[in-house]
């Protein structure tokens, strides 16, 4: 299993590649394994990577399919040895914001030249024409939405799975990081949020709400951008950098009211792990009504988009904050509780023997 993260900066690669991983190996030692390698480690093709890859019967390799990767998955294919892709972002839907952009839309990429200067360079071919290149290369792709999967249908067999929760990066007695006696409302992520913000209209909404109600302080984390997007005085709003992975919980313990906010047709193949995460630290929801979160409805609430929906949504939430945090504790947790690698790494397993036992289709 060759993840795409650097190892400093862990995200995706957590769902699609660590977590598995992780619990394979514990669930069903002397039965099933999984190594996992950095994909940097594919490219060189360490002996390491060598050993792993002849005694596999399921290759899975991770988003970052150009270059070396490309043609390591061709050594693979040539070996008779099954290969699965994933990826959780839908590249060819990626907006300007994004701080990937520059590089699955433009396909550029920042290298040092001979003078020791830092210059873009375009690669040839695009790196999504290689990414669908390797995807009919590839015996399948699997994924966490819905959406993604059918739109890969086009270049490989497509499974949708799931993200689950690996339980110990939330420990029950986690405290919260920046503890407030009112109510915090608020969203903590990645750099591939500012439209979900700009275009929901919950960006005024959010203004209204931290004039309106005197307990309420917004709370925002990751990118700074939407955290400055926000007309409010500095002591009425709060913005967390990057924490390490054993401050997660309590940093998403410090809100009492989660937000997701979505709009694109990229925010619509997104996992739905951050409404998950809300759910297991039993912090009451809303979220913008996309296929993201299509099964979710019912343990929290799901609204359309505009500045008057996200007030009146988040204005209920304040002003009936106990009946929110009912929902919240009651089956909602129940629900997010079974929702983990450890209950549900057989299913994962399912599909990746699904995988290896099923023909290869044909190329259109």
């Amino acid at each position: 299993m060759f993840y795409s993260d650097d190892i400093g900066s862990l995200n995706c690669s957590l769902y699609n590649i660590i977590y598995p991983a992780k619990y394979i190996n514990e669930k069903y030692p002397g039965i099933h394994s999984a190594d996992t390698f950095n994909i940097n480690q594919l490219n060189q093709w360490t002996p390491e990577v060598v050993e792993s890859i002849e005694k596999a019967d399921l290759v899975l390799i991770e988003r970052n399919l150009f270059g070396d990767a490309l043609i390591r998955e061709m050594q693979i294919f040539l070996q008779n040895k099954p290969v699965a892709l994933i990826w959780d972002d839908s590249y060819e839907n990626i907006a300007e914001e994004n701080a990937s952009y520059s590089f699955w839309h433009d396909s550029i990429v920042q290298r040092q030249n001979d003078k020791g200067q830092i210059e873009n360079i375009k690669i040839f071919p695009h790196n999504v024409t290689q990414l669908r290149r390797a995807a009919r290369l590839a015996k399948a792709y699997i994924g966490p939405s819905r959406l993604l999967a059918e739109d890969w249908s086009k270049y490989t067999n497509a499974y949708r799975i799931y993200n689950y929760l690996d339980l110990d990066r939330y420990p029950e007695d986690a405290e919260p990081l920046y503890p407030f006696k009112g109510i915090t409302i608020g969203w903590c992520g990645s750099l591939s949020h500012v439209s979900s913000f700009t275009d929901s209209g919950i960006i005024p909404a959010l203004t209204y709400i931290g004039r309106k109600y005197d307990n309420i302080r917004i709370m925002t984390g990751g990118d700074k951008r939407i955290y400055d997007k926000i007309n409010l005085p500095n002591e009425r709003k709060i913005f967390s950098s990057y924490v390490p992975d054993e401050q997660w919980a309590s940093l998403q313990k410090s809100i009492d009211i989660g937000i997701a906010p979505l709009t694109s047709p990229f925010d619509r193949r997104r996992s739905h792990i951050k409404v998950l995460e809300y759910m297991l630290l039993k912090i009451p929801w809303i979220a913008s009504n996309f296929e993201t979160y299509e099964e979710l409805g019912e343990y929290g609430h799901l609204i359309e988009n505009g500045v008057d929906n996200w007030k009146k949504a988040m204005s209920d939430a304040i002003e009936n904050i106990d009946q929110y945090r009912e929902l919240a504790n009651g089956k909602a947790y129940e629900f997010a509780k079974e929702q983990t690698y450890e209950k549900n790494i057989d299913k994962l397993i399912a599909v990746y023997q699904h995988i290896i036992s099923s023909p290869d289709r044909d190329e259109p």
